[in-house]
């Protein structure tokens, strides 16, 4: 039997978007100075199109999802990159969506067709106004189709992550479900045996492992904030990021426990969860002490700026993204303060290496 040819297109495009993935992942770690961690989700996304394109002919299912979930990584973490290599990563972005599209488009069907016209529409309208930029930078055509990530930057800087890390924690629970056996969920109709729900045991074993994995989370995090006493964490343990860090925990506990028996709830959960991980790990502490000087952030994690600010004294780009800030104050300690369009004032004290006060106020 011949092979159609939208399964053709869609192994073609899976293929090259796991190597283009990889290609980025290779191309950044030989120009970067140091490790970064969203670099770990490209050669990810590769594998999760490989996998894709070697399934779909056989289980559609799990080739759709594993292609959403390569396609969503390799575009969110692509734009993230496209600061530094945009004119590599954001065409490979595209094309990871455009595999992915190719997955759900098989075989065709008219509705699939029409929300894939509309969603290159939109981009195109969205793109097309940046005439003047595009003539410059041509990979910024990329845009067309990573509108929902590089319009969110049009909106307010504050905006941009957002799309990302929620893309890449989807990505992570669509993996996850489709690399899990099948099984008939909870509640569906059988012609044999009646109608069964969630009994007690198995609403009692999903809390138990909720709290649990929460708990063990929350507790893990504030350990970590106290084994960097160089960085601003410890000082950063609001009662905010803790709930936040114990719900994001047990959400994926939740969805670990009820994937297979309660898909929806299972894979909801998950991606819930999934995005709060990824926010966290990739939070870095507003503060962290050196012996020649200061990097600062923004802010914490978790209380995001929206809008420009200014640290004082003199500072240069860090290789990983932040500011290293000089102080006032002699060679064995510094002060220093970050202040932020909306109010927000940060306030340090570096005694050495080691960071011996921090304040936030918010006016």
């Amino acid at each position: 039997m011949r092979t159609p040819l939208s399964l053709r297109i869609a192994r073609l495009l899976l293929v090259a978007a796991a190597a283009g993935a990889f290609g980025v992942f290779a191309y950044i770690a030989v120009l970067a100075r140091s490790f970064s961690v969203p670099l770990v989700v490209f050669p990810l996304a590769g594998l999760a199109l490989v996998s894709a394109a070697r399934s779909i002919g056989t289980d559609l299912r799990r080739g759709r999802l594993l292609a959403i979930s390569g396609g969503l990584a390799l575009a969110a973490t692509g734009v993230l990159a496209g600061f530094g290599a945009g004119n590599i990563s954001l065409p490979m972005g595209a094309l990871g969506i455009l595999a992915a599209w190719a997955a759900v488009l098989h075989p065709p069907r008219r509705m699939a067709l029409l929300a894939f016209g509309a969603y290159v529409a939109i981009g195109l309208l969205l793109t097309l106004p940046r005439g003047a930029t595009l003539v410059a930078f041509p990979w910024l055509i990329s845009s067309v189709v990573l509108w929902p990530w590089t319009s969110t930057l049009l909106l307010s800087a504050a905006s941009f992550a957002l799309p990302i890390y929620a893309s890449i924690g989807l990505a992570l629970a669509l993996a996850v479900s489709a690399l899990l056996p099948q099984r008939a969920p909870v509640g569906s109709p059988d012609p044999v045996t009646p109608r069964a729900w969630p009994g007690r045991r198995f609403v009692a074993r999903t809390t138990a492992l909720a709290l649990l994995i929460g708990t063990v989370a929350t507790a893990a995090y504030i350990a970590s904030a106290f084994a960097r006493p160089q960085t601003s964490a410890r000082f950063e343990l609001d009662p905010v990021p803790l709930v936040v860090v114990f719900v994001g925990a047990a959400l994926l506990g939740v969805g670990s426990a009820s994937l297979r028996a309660l898909p929806a709830l299972g894979l909801a959960s998950l991606a819930v969860g999934a995005t709060v991980a990824v926010v966290v790990l990739l939070g870095r502490p507003t503060v962290e002490c050196h012996g020649n000087g200061v990097s600062t952030t923004g802010g914490p994690w978790w209380l995001p700026q929206t809008g420009g600010g200014s640290s004082s004294g003199s500072s240069v780009s860090d290789s990983i993204g932040g500011t290293v800030t000089t102080g006032s104050g002699g060679s064995s300690g510094s002060t220093g303060e970050i202040r932020r369009a909306d109010g927000v004032v940060i306030r340090y004290r570096c005694s050495g290496s080691e960071l011996v006060g921090f304040s936030i106020e918010r006016r």
